[in-house]
């Protein structure tokens, strides 16, 4: 069992880099486009009929490398008024609950889709996209995010192999201490400065 704990900790850390590298190039060709697509209608007088496309299309693809992005962080809003009204004791409880009620509503999200793409045969107009690219992203971002969500209830049952945590807190420590020998630099400077500033007093009042 801790064979299979530590790959799938492995691949939820490697999902995690590479949706967070595809996002960061999907946002900036966003910003490109929209950014083309301004200086055509407004400079050129010429605008591009394809920008608006291949816009909604990668806010498709950027939504769904975001949102398993923010669960494998567990970043997303909650609602946690349940959550700090019970008592402590029922907290595992509730979690577990609500990451199953996850797992449930993902599998159906997951199976709507596989259900759902082949039937699409739409076409966009000026790019002639399938619409079929428009639901890859939506099924392959619910996969990861209910994959996520199933190696959360495992890491709950089975602690010690948190991969992505691990890491995230040894960054956070390695960035403390950095701050704190930034910190620890610059009081040295300042009491260097001030060291001098006082011996060039003692000088100038000799």
């Amino acid at each position: 069992m801790g064979v299979i704990m530590k790959v799938l900790n492995r691949i939820i850390v490697i999902f995690y880099d590479l949706f967070e590298t595809l996002g960061a190039i999907v946002l900036a060709v966003i910003l490109s486009t929209v950014l083309l697509g301004i200086v055509s209608r407004y400079v050129f007088n010429r605008p591009f009929i394809w920008t608006e496309e291949v816009c909604t299309l990668l806010m498709v693809y950027l939504a769904y490398l975001s949102a398993p992005l923010a669960t494998i962080s567990k970043e997303h809003v909650v609602a946690d008024f349940f959550k700090n009204i019970l008592p402590k004791k029922f907290d595992y409880a509730l979690t577990f609950i609500i990451r199953l009620f996850e797992i449930f509503f993902f599998v159906y999200v997951a199976l709507s889709c596989i259900h759902y793409i082949p039937g699409r045969t739409y076409i966009t107009p000026a790019l002639r996209i399938p619409r079929i690219a428009f639901y890859v992203p939506v099924l392959a971002g619910t996969l990861v995010i209910l994959l996520s969500i199933v190696i959360h209830v495992l890491n709950d049952l089975i602690p010690g192999y948190d991969y992505f945590w691990q890491r995230k807190e040894a960054r956070e420590k390695a960035m403390q201490d950095k701050e704190k020998q930034e910190e620890r630099k610059m009081l040295e400077r300042m009491d260097s400065f001030l060291d001098e500033v006082e011996k060039q007093t003692k000088r100038g009042s000799v």
